[in-house]
């Protein structure tokens, strides 16, 4: 489909300003470099998503009017014409999004190239679709076999019609579950606030380790792994890594989400704002996906909720830890 050509130069553009992002963090030191590359990727996926969302929606469109199509196509047929003949017809027809498809079928007809050649181009195009697909194979095997054409395209698109109404059923019944992951990804940032505000000040209260547990059990293992010290000179903060490269590395990616939320990578608090945002993060782009499969039995179609998600659980950890609810 066209939308992918679209999908790659909106993918090499969004990697040149990623790069370009890459070599203003390397000059502007690690915290912008933290952010650099998080808005980079930020930069890159988002319109992947939007895009493919925007591909999704064409495509059950196309579905959508697929049936509509075939009864025409039955009308024609039914009224003595051929079925090459029959798409020429009805090519002027209206069909939203798939009548590029029908016109550029009945264009390489009238150039004389065979039906079955035509429907096999279709049906590449839309390949994507399974129900469009099967369809436009019946219809390849239709026109091979002959028999009565017209009765056969009216039952598939009956079949096809079908089929579309189930789904939207589904869909309607289906809704109120999408509802409740919307309403899950909110429970687990307020399982959040409530873990910073109240769970961690008090098992990090050294009264609390008089009873008998480890001095360092609560702290941050960054801060053990990247040590720092001060330099009384240049009162500069200088950090370095003992730990093995996958520690250094996630110690590394949760500096950069301080950096992003305006936390001091030398507080026990980075560590805690970084884990709780990336577990909030991953918690709400699989919700999303999983609310798209309830709701349309696509995970494309979750991409849009994903997106949603994602996007209001950053906004709310910059909120939250503006208003210092986390990050303490």
């Amino acid at each position: 489909m066209e939308a992918l050509g679209q999908r790659n130069k909106v993918l090499i553009a969004t990697i040149i300003v990623f790069i370009l992002l890459l070599v203003v963090g390397y000059y502007g030191g690690p915290g912008v470099m933290g952010n650099a590359v998080i808005l980079g990727a930020f930069i890159i996926i988002a319109p992947q998503i939007v895009l493919s969302y925007i591909e999704y929606k064409e495509l059950k469109e196309i579905e959508d009017r697929f049936p509509t199509f075939l009864r025409n196509l039955t009308e024609a047929v039914n009224s003595g014409m051929p079925l090459s003949q029959a798409i020429i017809f009805v090519k002027n027809n209206d069909y939203g999004k798939l009548s590029p498809y029908i016109k550029k079928m009945a264009n390489q007809i009238s150039w004389g190239i065979p039906l079955e050649k035509v429907l096999r181009r279709f049906q590449k195009l839309v390949s994507r679709s399974n129900k469009l697909r099967r369809a436009v194979g019946v219809m390849i095997e239709t026109s091979k076999s002959g028999g009565d054409v017209g009765k056969t395209l009216d039952t598939l698109a009956d079949t096809l019609s079908t089929l579309s109404d189930l789904e939207k059923e589904r869909k309607s019944l289906m809704s109120q579950h999408v509802i409740l992951m919307y309403f899950i990804s909110f429970i687990f940032i307020g399982i959040v606030i409530g873990i910073n505000k109240l769970i961690i000040p008090i098992v990090s209260n050294p009264a609390f380790q008089e009873i008998g547990m480890q001095e360092n059990l609560f702290r941050s293992p960054c801060l053990v792994a990247q040590p720092c010290f001060h330099v009384e000179k240049t009162h500069k903060i200088f950090c370095y890594c003992k730990a093995s490269f996958f520690s250094c590395s996630l110690c590394s990616l949760f500096n950069s989400v301080c950096s992003l939320f305006q936390v001091s990578s030398t507080e026990n608090a980075c560590y805690y704002v970084s884990l709780f945002f990336l577990m909030s993060l991953v918690q709400a782009i699989f919700s999303g996906l999983v609310a798209g499969v309830i709701e349309e039995g696509s995970v494309r179609a979750g991409l849009k909720h994903s997106l949603i998600l994602s996007s209001i659980t950053i906004g709310a950890f910059y909120i939250l830890t503006y208003l210092g609810l986390i990050g303490v």
